[in-house]
């Protein structure tokens, strides 16, 4: 569409690329232009605005530089970044017949995605992705040019966002129309080369979103990938059509050579379904780069990559060998390796902290992978010990990153940090042990290995973790830490990764990436139990993620082969009882559980899965027993005894609960989370003024959505609505998808008087309950919150459904009964209201908590009630 220029910036002296508009309209094709000059016609001059305005609102090495827009002597003008190399389509023709090198593809594929992924951030979708607008200089750097078509959409939104159903966000941008005059106009010379890279929905001219470029981009790679097109015809009607109705054959097939991972990924990208595809460029370049790593099986450079350590926060890529390696890390190491163990605490409690290397998610999964590991390891060590370790699971569930958010978090007094290091055939682990009070390095050591030597690498780093810290290994442990689970050391490199990945399981592509490593595993080693294991909860997690059921059965025969292997342990046993648990089968959960607490007697996540499922069987004395053996293994380990107090407060046996939460703030002082239950509990034992102090000091610790919430309910027990709902406000503020603190925030406007604001609340609760209902229909608990909140609304026929459902769902408790006089209380039917009350109080519900809640208020002169109150 224009003219370009090599030209000098005389006053920063640099080179760069002008490019104009045409003198007149021959580099158009005639007959388009009623005028003699291009940038007298208005489409022209703006698509050339359009240009300018989106490429300089983006600043990425993947996309061509925009320096300004001008104008000399009439004739506006450009000035970007010169470049120097070929187009896409230069490659191409270059290597036709055959195809490019599927390195080549990935490198650029992954370069381009990303390039896309911050274009689509900003709200800008490019809507001309084709072969002759990506660039490849010299150096192999891949470049977006000519947004001309640019649009901008706004800020980018949830793919689902709305509750329109899975294709919602194709009309939430609100992107006008692209009509294919518009296109044509653009690039006569070449219209159709641009309708080759079209996307259904912009061959039919209808409302357009990023997912568009992710499908033109689908048919760049599969050019790229196979030297043909995607969609071949020597007219247009023969394109559109295939682009409409057929399918190219698989990249696999036109190019055997191609990496399966890339013929799946190419296909993903060109569905013609948009909800179908990849909803982000980000998922396209996980998966991209997952495939790359599973082919990558010598490195040639060295990678440092230090997550956390002292010595280094950033991302490394050095060209030198590795005596300027050894150099470099014996420099940084200096005073810290052999560091004397006197400086320890006496009682240590350690968090093995996440692995960060932003720039490489195939390495980052990979050292969170070892980390997980590693921390298991420490984790059976723990028993009958004073020395504790963090769940890996734990670390995970509450988003710790660094070791102060530990420390507020577990009340930890030590964090091990690990970074490392890959050279051609070598694999070089250094971790760091640091005191959490000060930030000290207290010991720090490296081992280096052969990659093909990885199964020994995680036993080396336990047993020299284990001497810094002073811990002496009796000789059954000894025995353990040298057990195998595989002796295929690429499988256990692969297992890692997956794990890693599932470190991040609410990210779709890290699910994506985690079954494509996991499956690497197993055909390297089809008896690997744990990777069957780790792959059953991937698939769970994708089913999780996209409530799409037919993820569910692969999880299952994924778990059930764990277990048929007879070596995945109590990993096996726990990944069938969490899909037992998902699914509301408590009994088999329970069944499962039990089995992975007894091949592993330290698994915190066996011990809460089974007391979990006990207390939903409505078996409370089990349930307590379970905890009760897990605090007797580890005495000094406060979670046990936090995990001990939320159940008996939810077994409203309130002062049991509140001796928990003493002993938990007594072992870990530092943490926000004891102060925070202990206010809870205050408030349910109905000392609201006594609560206001643990939960301000939680507060002071670390702001969070439970002690907010908790302090509200406190201002609510005292009548101080308006306080309370201040602090339900900042509670929903930090969880914005919490029902229950929707429900409370819509209970302190309810009663504070502001009744529309109370509504607006209520439904947002019930919107996110029956959101929350499709991973658990059975959630008995759940669905009592659900109908509690329909019946707030007026809406008694939906109240009492969800109700029905609630009681049906098993064994009703007294929680349960407590809320259906409730809701029947709330929609005006007093009698029956009373009638449940009754069986509350029968099986147990506190007549104190009772006779003072306020949404009982209008009973208090009804002498059933008072006759049911000092019966009890």
């Amino acid at each position: 569409m224009g003219v370009v220029y090599k030209a000098e910036d005389v006053r920063l002296g640099r080179q760069v690329a002008l490019k104009f508009l045409p003198e007149s309209d021959t580099a158009l094709g005639s007959g388009l232009s009623g005028s003699s000059t291009s940038s007298s016609r208005p489409d022209v001059l703006e698509r050339f605005r359009r240009e300018a305005r989106a490429a300089s609102a983006l600043n990425h090495p993947g996309i061509c530089t925009v320096y300004e827009i001008d104008e000399h002597e009439g004739r506006p003008f450009i000035a970007m970044e010169l470049l120097e190399g070929r187009t896409v389509r230069d490659l191409i023709t270059a290597a036709a017949p055959s195809a490019l090198a599927a390195s080549q593809v990935l490198d650029l594929g992954i370069q381009i995605a990303d390039a896309l992924d911050a274009a689509h951030s900003k709200g800008i979708i490019h809507r001309d992705i084709k072969p002759a607008n990506l660039f490849v200089t010299e150096r192999g750097q891949a470049k977006i040019l000519d947004f001309g078509l640019a649009k901008r959409t706004g800020p980018r939104v949830p793919a689902y966002s709305g509750g329109g159903g899975p294709d919602s966000s194709a009309s939430s941008h609100d992107t006008p129309t692209l009509t294919l005059d518009e296109v044509y106009v653009t690039s006569p010379g070449s219209a159709l080369g641009t309708m080759a890279y079209m996307s259904p929905e912009q061959a039919l001219a209808e409302s357009l979103d990023e997912r568009t470029d992710l499908f033109s981009f689908g048919a760049v790679l599969y050019e790229m990938a196979t030297g043909r097109r995607a969609f071949p015809g020597v007219t247009m009607a023969a394109v559109a059509n295939g682009i409409l109705s057929l399918d190219p054959p698989p990249p696999g097939e036109v190019n055997p050579r191609l990496p399966s991972g890339l013929s799946a990924a190419i296909q993903k990208a060109l569905d013609k379904r948009r909800e179908n595809r990849y909803q982000t460029a980000a998922e396209l370049r996980s998966h991209l780069l997952a495939v790359r790593t599973a082919g990558s099986r010598t490195p040639k450079r060295w990678g440092w990559v230090v997550a956390g350590v002292a010595m280094a926060a950033a991302v490394f890529i050095m060209i030198v060998g590795a005596p300027r390696i050894e150099q470099l890390l014996k420099s940084a190491l200096t005073g810290m390796t052999g560091a004397s163990r006197s400086g320890l605490p006496s009682e240590a409690s350690l968090a093995v902290l996440p692995f960060k290397a932003p720039n490489d998610p195939s390495l980052e999964a990979f050292g969170n992978g070892l980390a997980e590991a590693l921390t298991a390891r420490l984790v059976q060590l723990t028993a009958n010990r004073s020395f504790q370790v963090v769940p890996a699971s734990e670390i995970r569930d509450r988003s710790v990153a660094t070791l102060d958010q530990a420390r507020q978090e577990f009340s930890v007094n030590l964090g091990l940090k690990l970074s490392l290091e890959r050279a051609e055939k070598l694999l070089r682990v250094t971790y760091t042990l640091i005191d959490a009070r000060n930030g000290r390095a207290l010991a720090a050591d490296s081992i280096t290995l052969p990659e093909s030597d990885l199964l020994s690498l995680e036993d080396r780093v336990v047993e020299s973790a284990v001497h810094s810290l002073g811990i002496e290994l009796r000789p059954e442990e000894q025995r353990a830490i040298g057990s195998r689970d595989t002796f295929t050391s690429a499988a256990y490199e692969y297992y890692l990764q997956g794990a890693g990945y599932l470190q991040e399981a609410f990210k779709p592509e890290n699910v994506e990436s985690a079954l494509t490593v996991l499956d690497q595993a197993l055909k390297l080693d089809p008896q690997f139990g744990l990777a069957e294991a780790a792959m059953g909860e991937a698939y769970w997690q994708k089913y999780t993620l996209t409530q799409d059921q037919r993820w569910i059965e692969p999880a299952r025969a994924a778990c059930n082969r764990a277990v048929q292997m007879g070596n995945a342990g109590a990993e096996g046993h726990e990944c069938l009882g969490m899909l037992a648990s998902g699914a509301g089968d408590y009994a088999e959960a329970a069944a499962q559980f039990q089995i992975a607490v007894q091949l592993d007697p330290t698994s915190d996540r066996a011990y809460e899965g089974l007391a979990e499922a006990y207390q939903n069987l409505n078996r409370p004395g089990d349930s307590e027993k379970t905890y009760q053996r897990a605090i007797s293994l580890r005495p000094q380990y406060w979670l046990g005894y936090n995990r001990l107090g939320v159940f008996y407060a939810t077994e409203q046996e309130y002062d049991k609960a509140a001796q928990m939460f003493q002993e938990v703030v007594a072992l870990a002082p530092v943490s926000y989370r004891g102060y925070a239950n202990l206010g809870g509990v205050d408030v349910l034992l109905n000392r609201n003024a006594e609560a206001l102090d643990p939960l301000q000091r939680s507060l002071a610790i670390r702001p969070t959505a439970q002690a907010y919430s908790n302090l509200a309910s406190a201002y609510f027990q005292l009548g101080r609505f308006d306080r309370a709902a201040s602090n339900d406000e900042q509670a929903v503020k930090l969880e914005p998808h919490g029902y229950v603190l929707w429900g409370n925030l819509g209970e302190a406007y309810y009663y504070g008087g502001h009744r529309s604001e109370a509504f607006g609340a209520y439904r947002q609760a019930a919107a996110l309950a029956e959101e929350a209902l499709k991973v658990n229909p059975k959630d008995a608990g759940l669905l009592a919150a659900l109908a509690g909140y329909y019946s707030m609304l007026g809406s008694g026929g939906q109240a009492l459904a969800a109700l029905d459902q609630a009681l049906a769902a098993g064994q009703p408790d007294k929680d349960l009964l407590f809320n259906a006089a409730l809701v029947y209380n709330q929609l005006g039917q007093t009698s029956v209201a009373l009638e449940w009350l009754a069986k509350a109080l029968a099986a147990g519900y506190t007549p104190s908590v009772v006779s003072q809640a306020p949404a009982l208020s209008n009973l208090h002169d009804n002498p059933r009630f008072q006759r049911l109150l000092q019966q009890h």
